[in-house]
């Protein structure tokens, strides 16, 4: 298991202007967003969106695992981390984690947390 690193060179971003020059810049990427392929956390900012940083952050959990933690989690647990991150919150321009934004991905179109009932009851059947 790896251990957070004291020192660590800087992390790399690369930030487009709009999802226009993203998509110019990286075609062939289909339904991403943003992506992180070391050493860069590759994303855009658009301003009228309700989240703009949304893709961002979740592409930043990734790097901050990779060449920080150094730590190898499964598939499953690293995607989850990232969308944790990725759909909490952003009040005051500070992130708040765990208060879920039901205007991201994969919460999109939610109105409330847990999104309704019928869901509820599937989830606690899967499970």
């Amino acid at each position: 298991m790896g251990a957070v690193q004291p020192a660590h060179p800087k992390l790399k971003v690369r930030l487009f202007r709009d999802r226009a020059e993203f998509r110019r810049i990286n075609p062939g990427l289909g339904w991403a967003e943003a992506f992180y392929r070391k050493p860069y956390c590759q994303a855009y900012y658009e301003a009228a969106e309700i989240n703009p940083c949304h893709a961002l952050l979740h592409e930043a959990v990734h790097q901050l695992n990779e060449e920080v933690t150094g730590v190898a989690l499964a598939q499953w647990l690293e995607e989850g981390l990232a969308t944790y991150f990725s759909t909490s919150r952003m009040i005051s321009n500070r992130l708040a984690v765990g208060r879920i934004d039901v205007n991201t991905y994969p919460c999109g179109g939610w109105t409330s947390w847990p999104p309704a009932p019928t869901w509820r009851r599937t989830f606690a059947t899967a499970v």
